[in-house]
């Protein structure tokens, strides 16, 4: 996605943006991966989130409560050896996903009108 002077959008502001377009049809909610340290006191902790390959946003949508599952890249971007094997297994059970590279895609995807096969592709590849 780019903004308009043609500069690249940053990954983060594109979540930003796909929540705000969706919000009228679905609660969505931005997925934090990892491990991260939390101090609190004397005391230190690890605090484990979903594992690495789970999409960056996932939600329901008001109208049938059915989950889905965005991962969200920038227009060249490629998805990971987990990220794949996630879609993968969402795509085997029926589960909503995609690949959204701007607001407009994560549209497509919850309305289930998504080319999965769009997902491996960057977008200078991809033929209409």
């Amino acid at each position: 996605m780019k903004d308009l002077l043609g500069n690249q959008v940053p990954e983060t502001d594109v979540k930003d943006y796909i929540r705000a377009v969706l919000s009228p049809e679905a609660k969505v909610y931005n997925v934090v991966t990892g491990a991260f340290k939390v101090k609190s006191g004397g005391t230190t902790r690890w605090i484990t989130t979903f594992p690495k390959g789970t999409p960056d946003l996932m939600g329901f949508r008001y109208s049938d409560h059915k989950v889905f599952f965005i991962e969200v890249k920038r227009e060249k971007g490629i998805l990971s050896p987990e990220q794949k094997e996630f879609r993968l297994w969402a795509l085997a059970e029926g589960l909503i996903y995609g690949v959204a590279r701007s607001p407009e895609d994560a549209q497509l995807i919850l309305s289930e009108k998504w080319n999965n096969d769009w997902d491996l592709i960057p977008v200078s590849k991809r033929e209409a």
